[in-house]
């Protein structure tokens, strides 16, 4: 991605962007942190100067203020925003250190403090920010005044601390039947109140704007759906006989993916698993036992490609309300058919006949679908368009910045 010029129809000359969001590449978790690095990327190639504010890994040394790196060409400050835990030590922690966490997260008048003394000395033209759990949802109302301002919605982490909302219930667990609890009605209250200066929001799927706006969020913005960017390394991939599915964890519906895997009794198959979670005990045991099974665990950007490429399905029967799946878009980037759960974002990429939808749990409709690609596993897969870093770094652009009144 070279470019040397700013090519947004608005800009006249390179404008100082700001990318924050809580992880980054290398370090990403998730997504979000890349569809983060990926717009940091897009925006350098137009030809202008980038800024990348997000975390520190717990393993590293804290510092109180963010301190410089560079990330192919881009300036990263990452730093530990003040709270009783990092960010990515959450696991394990008593439900009352969370609570306090949580709390103290959406209002963080430290890291406000900290934030708006740095961004002071730099003064950025556009700031665009993505998942900001971690790092203090007093920022927000801070990003607005400084400079113009896009936030970009990932998941449902302002209304569910988790970000996880089970489909068909309205609780963060499976047992939840009867509406969010009371602290997640708080969080949603503080989050509602933490973005109300928000002018522009973006997201990828319908689903997310919608979910967010029929809750009470963002009354005075304009939302506009962008679809993620989709970077696929190079190299070429051979369509093996491949059962691919993303997410150790039963909330990614991996129970799910092995009682599929079960009824199908395709002995010249395999089925692959990338990723880690709750359920990677399960998995591992499951592949003791059955050497069809691979547990391929968490892995490095190129390697987790040179695997999807040789998937002949992608299975995502996902438990939750996911506001988009990046692994749907890549493999329909490179025309592999999935069988996905009808929930959340995953029904808003286009009906190809590539993607068939099942109802969460339904075994029946699941096993009819997996059969029909198993039988068109020769045939010729055309592949879905998305943009890539640059095209969806300009559409942000175009459309999120505006030049200063005169």
């Amino acid at each position: 991605m070279n470019g040397s010029t700013p090519s947004s129809r608005k800009a006249s000359r390179p404008l100082r962007i700001l990318v924050v969001a809580n992880t980054f590449p290398p370090e990403e978790q998730g997504g979000g942190g890349r569809v983060a690095g990926d717009c940091a990327l897009g925006m350098r190639a137009l030809g202008h100067e980038v800024t990348v504010l997000t975390t520190r890994l717990p393993s590293k040394s804290w510092r109180m203020f963010p301190q410089p790196e560079t990330w192919n060409g881009c300036a990263v400050y990452r730093w530990y925003p003040p709270n009783v835990y990092p960010l990515r030590k959450a696991w394990g922690k008593p439900a009352w250190l969370k609570a306090l966490w949580t709390l103290w997260d959406a209002v963080n008048p430290l890291s406000r403090w900290i934030v708006g003394r740095w961004i002071r000395t730099w003064k950025p033209d556009l700031i665009v920010s993505h998942n900001l759990k971690g790092m203090g949802y007093g920022l927000p109302s801070l990003f607005a005044q400084k400079a113009a301002y896009v936030h970009v919605l990932h998941d449902v982490q302002l209304i569910e601390p988790s970000g996880i909302l089970y489909a068909g219930r309205f609780g963060s667990h499976p047992d939840h039947k009867h509406g969010p609890g009371l602290a997640s009605r708080i969080h949603t209250r503080l989050m509602r109140r933490a973005f109300r200066t928000v002018r522009k929001v973006a997201a990828p799927s319908d689903f997310l704007l919608n979910f967010h706006a029929e809750r009470g969020f963002f009354p005075d913005a304009v939302l506009k759906k962008i679809r993620n960017p989709v970077e696929i390394p190079e190299g070429e991939g051979v369509p093996e006989r491949l059962l691919f599915a993303v997410g150790a964890s039963r909330y990614k519906g991996l129970p799910e993916v092995l009682e599929l895997w079960d009824r199908l009794h395709w002995t010249d198959w395999t089925l692959a698993v990338a990723g880690g979670g709750d359920a990677l005990g399960m998995l591992q045991q499951r592949a003791e036992s059955d050497p069809r099974i691979r547990v391929l665990g968490n892995l490095h950007r190129n390697a987790y490609f040179e695997q999807l490429k040789r998937a002949g399905i992608l299975v995502h029967l996902s438990r939750c309300l996911e506001g988009w799946s990046m692994a749907m878009a890549e493999a329909r980037s490179l025309g592999i058919p999935i069988l996905a759960s009808k929930a959340g974002g995953s029904v808003d990429f286009e009906a190809d006949g590539h993607i068939e939808w099942v109802d969460p749990g339904d075994l029946e409709a699941s096993v009819r679908v997996a059969e029909r690609f198993r039988q068109e596993f020769d045939q010729i897969r055309p592949s879905a368009h998305f943009p890539d870093a640059r095209a969806y770094a300009q559409l942000l652009l175009d459309w999120g910045w505006e030049p200063p009144p005169e």
